[in-house]
This record gives structure tokens, C-alpha cells and sequence, in this order.
């Protein structure tokens, strides 16, 4: 268990999404398959678009309100939240599969901390991450869903 502020959860979240772009822009690089190369370029630029929303979100925060103390959090779970592609992920739907459990690990963090918000202004900054990672993982999805109709 550990102590950790909001604005540590935020530079994790972060984190989390420019791992994800930069392992998507060498894998789009990397791959020969004109499919996978689409579906990792996409995933590029929603990751990019993440990070910045969530730097966004961050700069228009209650500085006082970044340093809000969560006590005893279970580090396990930011632990859990696996970014790291690697080289082995050659099909769309196991990339696609990687991403939206990554995303869905961040979600879960996130209904965490809302559950242990102590003051208003935390609860927002919490709900404005979590609303915007689950408005943007739904865009994902039905993104990939569509290219997988085609």
C-alpha cells in the first residue's frame, strides 16, 4: 500500500498512453501487413490524442487539487496496466485485444480512485479522465470494428 497524489496518477495515465503511441509508431514501421500497419497508425494518433487530452485535463486542474493525497492505494493495480506491446502482436485482433484491455486497466484504476475521492474538486478531475478514456475507447472500438466490416 502506498501513498500517492492525483497528479501522479495523471503523470502514470500519461505515461501509459505516449508507451502506447511510441510502441504503435515503431510497430507501423515494423509491420509488413498493410492492415496492421493501418490499425497501428490509428492507434497512434488515438494515443497521441489521449495523451494530450489527459495533459489537457491536467492543466485546466485545481493545482491544490493534483496534490490531493489517496492513502493505502494498492499499487498492484497501476501494476496490472500493461503497455508494452513488444514484437509478437501480428494480427488486428490481437493488437486490438492489447489496447482496449490497456484501456480498460486504466478505467478500472480510475473507478478506484472515484470510489476513495474525498473532496469535490478530486471527484472531477477523476470523472473528466475516466468519462474521456471511455468516450475515446468507444471511438476505438467501433473504429476498428468498422475496418474489420470492410
Amino acid at each position: 500500500m502506498k501513498i500517492k497524489t492525483i497528479q501522479s496518477f495523471i503523470d502514470e495515465i500519461k505515461s501509459c498512453h505516449k508507451t502506447l503511441a511510441n510502441d504503435c509508431r515503431k510497430g507501423m514501421k515494423a509491420a509488413s501487413d498493410p492492415r496492421i500497419q493501418g490499425l497501428y497508425s490509428y492507434l497512434y494518433q488515438h494515443e497521441k490524442r489521449l495523451e494530450k487530452i489527459v495533459g489537457k485535463i491536467e492543466s485546466q486542474s485545481d493545482p491544490k487539487a493534483l496534490e490531493t493525497m489517496v492513502y493505502d492505494f494498492d499499487d498492484r493495480l497501476l501494476h496490472g496496466i500493461n503497455t508494452k506491446i513488444g514484437n509478437g502482436l501480428t494480427a488486428c485482433d490481437q493488437l486490438s485485444k492489447f489496447v482496449v484491455d490497456t484501456h480498460n486497466s486504466i478505467l478500472a484504476v480510475l473507478e478506484y480512485l472515484i470510489g476513495r475521492a474525498s473532496i469535490p474538486e478530486e471527484l472531477e478531475i477523476l470523472q473528466l479522465l475516466k468519462d474521456s478514456e471511455e468516450s475515446e475507447l468507444r471511438q476505438m472500438v467501433q473504429q476498428i470494428q468498422r475496418g474489420w466490416e470492410v
